[in-house]
């Protein structure tokens, strides 16, 4: 069967006609989280009628009023009600030794979920102009699953006599050594079973 994936506008981007039309002094508070929430009634009478998955991507504002959670979804509250998962998504910047940004880290927090068990986190790394690299991700599990040791800035890879200094350059020896890459990626498979 065919499914089909509704992935509407930035929500950031939506603006209510009464928002844009209305004398500069008339008051405002709350037109925008009204309209969302109509909106979102609305896809969820669409979604039940229909075999459409609706993506949302919605952005996080700082909170007006100083309480609570600095960070405020665009759409107000009506977000945590009507959706069955809710995916928060954070980056950083990767750098090299001389400061300049060469990808991003991304990572992915499960916020809410009715199908599984929520709070689980999915950490990834891009690097511009070649995507999401596999050496990284096995450099990474081997760190969080301790075969690959860290001495300060200094990695010690299983087999391997000399030590490496820096990520990227552990990096560089997995790309350079795919055989290597391929067996610590066994190994790492193993120990996660």
């Amino acid at each position: 069967t065919a499914r089909t994936l509704l992935v509407p506008a930035s929500m950031g981007s939506l603006e209510p006609s009464a928002a844009i039309t209305a004398v500069m002094l008339g008051a405002q508070l709350g037109r925008t989280a009204n309209l969302f929430s109509k909106f979102y009634r609305l896809m969820s009478g669409a979604r039940i009628s229909s075999t459409a998955a609706t993506v949302i991507v919605n952005q996080v504002r700082a909170n007006p009023s100083g309480y609570g959670n600095p960070w405020q979804p665009l759409g107000g509250q009506a977000i945590k009600h009507i959706f069955s998962l809710i995916f928060e998504q954070t980056t950083s910047a990767m750098k090299d030794t001389k400061g300049n940004q060469f990808g991003i880290e991304i990572k992915v927090s499960i916020k809410k979920n009715k199908v599984s068990s929520p709070g689980k986190t999915a950490n990834y790394k891009f690097v511009f102009g070649q995507g999401i690299i596999p050496e990284y991700e096995a450099f990474d599990l081997g760190l969080e699953k301790g075969i690959i040791k860290k001495s300060g800035g200094w990695f010690t890879l299983p087999e391997v006599e000399t030590k490496i200094q820096g990520e990227l350059n552990v990096v560089a020896f997995l790309q350079d050594n795919p055989d290597y890459t391929q067996e610590l990626i066994k190994t790492l498979n193993v120990s996660k079973n």
